[in-house]
């Protein structure tokens, strides 16, 4: 508020925030104060009781009050078209698989579209939008699982996608192995529970890094097999 005065009541919240209850609630938040010297300093308290690693989701930005309101106007309408796109691409795929059965690419991307829609909508809070008006630890328990196992689940699909457009250059076995992988981080996410499902976000980046590399290796092979006929 103003220099030399603390304000009885914090400008915003998110969740609740008490040393003998965590509520987290992960949404967008917008408050505005004045002001009234060149200086001013802002109190945060935050907890981290659900994530074994990791902090706030996003970064606090701080701007003029009107700046501010458009930011959020704006990232809020991108955010639904990128969502809503999605799901057009899904609803497309699975149209052409029920035509053409045989086209197993367009099952896997229609299901890979599918997955990030859900993923997009827990991750940019569209689902705490619609959802969730309420904080709770089970809501937002529920949507951490939503984002790490769609995180999984789409990294197995992406390339099941890629191996349905190259068969010869993938071979089955690779595909297999993503799947056991993914299914593996999967068990262990629903068996350890939050926090300590956090620490997947290691290996997990590792193993799909290795993975993205080997992929490479293989599309790469498949345009040399192209180009020389």
């Amino acid at each position: 508020e103003s220099e030399g005065q603390v304000p009885s009541e914090p400008l915003m919240k998110s969740g609740s925030v008490k040393p003998n209850q965590i509520i987290p609630h992960t949404i967008i938040r917008a408050a505005t104060f004045e002001a009234k010297s060149r200086e001013a300093m802002i109190v945060m308290h935050v907890g981290n009781e659900y994530m074994a690693v990791g902090g706030l989701p996003t970064p606090l930005t701080i701007g003029p009050a009107k700046d501010i309101s458009n930011w959020e106007k704006n990232w809020f309408v991108l955010v639904n078209m990128c969502i809503g796109v999605m799901l057009v691409m899904a609803l497309y795929h699975f149209i052409l698989f029920w035509i053409y059965r045989e086209d197993r690419a367009s099952l896997y991307f229609a299901l890979l579209c599918s997955v990030l829609t859900v993923y997009s909508a827990a991750l940019f809070m569209q689902l705490h939008y619609l959802l969730i008006p309420e904080p709770s630890v089970s809501s937002f328990v529920t949507s951490l699982y939503i984002l790490f196992l769609g995180s999984y689940f789409a990294i197995a699909l992406l390339f099941s996608f890629i191996r349905a457009i190259y068969p010869e250059e993938f071979p089955l076995l690779f595909s297999k192995a993503v799947w056991a992988i993914m299914l593996t981080f999967s068990g262990l996410c629903l068996l350890l529970g939050f926090p300590m499902a956090g620490y997947l976000n290691i290996p997990f980046f590792v193993v799909t890094i290795l993975l993205l590399g080997l992929c490479n290796v293989y599309l790469l092979r498949a345009r040399k097999n192209k180009r020389t006929g």
